[in-house]
């Protein structure tokens, strides 16, 4: 297989200096680089900011690959004056990605660099997310267990715009080992990044690699990231894909180096790994192995019930009340395109919710459901935690008045994820699909919609 170099060039935007990537990959993808966000401590008080266009790229003339990026940190909060700053960049054309190798340099001598956010985006992640959580479903990233769409880990609630959405539910971030031990070690001091920022969940679902990809809809193609020293990843708010690198070392002293790369291939995770093992090392590709339960290639699978209000009369509760959730908010399907959506819904315009009062019992709602054509190896089905504390909940499918396949997941209060089942055996006519409730401190409000089948 062939696969060609990137072609790039650099630009300038309102949101800062950009790396333009022209045409990448099997998918043609135009795509942007940045390097967003930095963080550190200024005068032993911790300081981030936005890495704002001050001048435009002064281009290099040694075959086009080198620029000097000038601007400043530009403050979230703005009580305090933005700080110089420039990023030295030297761009690699190679097949099937683009290496960066970069240097922070004219910084104050009060301020103490620890963190470089680079943000890969195009405008395909933003056409492609409707509803909001489809990009979490075509995100991945590489635990101890290997690939794992992030749609289906344990997860906090996303970010906001606080006063205006719910953000987005495909945005999380999770932190590599290291980045889990530095922010244990800092947790309860004023001390600096990095440290995970918004997906710190538990340590199982630490990554083991400091690669996060988005593969393309019918799997044509995809486009990943991966940063050297990276010590949290995950998609964010473009929608984009983040590979957050420290600057700061296990022993603590600083390095103004690092190195990236951004990749374009066909949805071929063994030429993936091949190429980061190429570009980093061996530690870095240990965890990218797919297990049979994680389900690739990627697939849309086959919806088995939209979970609205057509589908309450399929559904029997032993204890509480079902009921069409009425979207308390709204969620968005990106900052690029802002596209507004109800919070809650995963498909269609509509979700359902179980209410169940407190208690050790176990609470359960079911329904039979009819399919014809291939045998299922998956069912999913989104859920969403809309009440006061975690929630515990089994996800059960039956077959032939047996159960083939169960699994328990935690939903984080106010966090949504896709509970996700392999099947043990392959079931046909009609599966029996539970969802088991346990111990409840206090009353439950589950959000579900969006119950699907897949053929792996």
């Amino acid at each position: 297989m062939t696969i060609d170099p990137i072609d790039f060039r650099f630009a300038t935007a309102l949101d800062g200096p950009h790396i333009l990537i022209d045409g990448a990959g099997p998918g043609r993808t135009d795509a942007r680089l940045h390097f967003e966000y930095l963080m550190g401590t200024l005068d032993g008080e911790i300081f981030g900011g936005f890495f704002r266009e001050k001048q435009t790229p002064r281009r290099i003339v040694d075959a086009g690959s080198e620029a000097i990026l000038t601007g400043t940190i530009d403050e979230r909060n703005r009580h305090r004056p933005d700080l110089p700053c420039v990023v030295r960049v030297r761009c690699a054309s190679r097949p099937g990605r683009l290496h960066v190798q970069g240097e922070v340099s004219g910084l104050s001598d009060s301020f103490s660099p620890a963190t470089i956010m680079p943000c890969l985006t195009a405008d395909v992640l933003s056409h492609t997310n409707h509803p909001p959580f489809s990009m979490a479903n075509r995100s991945f990233v590489f635990t101890e267990s290997g690939l794992q769409w992030v749609s289906d880990l344990r997860r906090r609630a996303s970010e906001t715009h606080p006063g205006k959405d719910k953000g987005g539910p495909w945005i999380c971030m999770y932190g590599t080992d290291e980045g889990v031990r530095r922010h244990e070690r800092f947790r309860d001091e004023p001390a600096p990044p990095p440290r995970p920022c918004w997906g710190m969940y538990a340590e199982s679902d630490t990554v083991g690699s400091p690669v996060t990809g988005w593969i393309a809809p019918a799997s044509t193609h995809l486009m990943a990231i991966a940063g050297s020293n990276a010590f949290q990843v995950g998609p964010r708010w473009g929608p984009c894909l983040h590979s957050d690198i420290g600057l700061v070392g296990a022993d603590g002293a600083v390095t103004l180096a690092f190195s990236l790369a951004a990749y374009f291939v066909p949805p071929d995770l063994d030429l993936l790994r091949e190429l980061v093992h190429e570009d980093f090392s061996e530690d870095a590709t240990r965890c990218m192995n797919v297990e049979r339960a994680n389900l690739w290639p990627w697939q849309e699978g086959r919806l088995l019930d939209s979970m609205d209000a057509s589908s309450i009369s399929q559904w029997t509760a032993s204890t509480g009340a079902l009921g069409v959730y009425r979207s308390e908010d709204i969620w968005i399907n990106g900052n690029q395109q802002r596209v507004e959506y109800p919070e809650g819904v995963t498909h269609g315009d509509a979700s359902l919710v179980w209410e169940v009062a407190a208690g050790a019992d176990e609470a359960c709602m079911t329904r039979t459901v009819p399919f014809e054509g291939e045998r299922l190896t998956h069912v999913g089905i989104d859920a969403m935690n809309r009440g006061a504390e975690d929630i515990d909940v089994t996800l059960r499918v039956g077959a032939d008045a047996d159960v083939i396949a169960e699994r328990r997941f935690m939903v984080n209060e106010s966090a949504n994820r896709r509970l996700l089942l392999p099947l043990d055996r392959a079931p046909t006519g009609s599966i029996d699909v539970s969802l088991v409730l346990h111990d409840r401190t206090q009353g439950a409000r589950l959000v579900v919609d969006n119950l699907r089948g897949f053929v792996g």
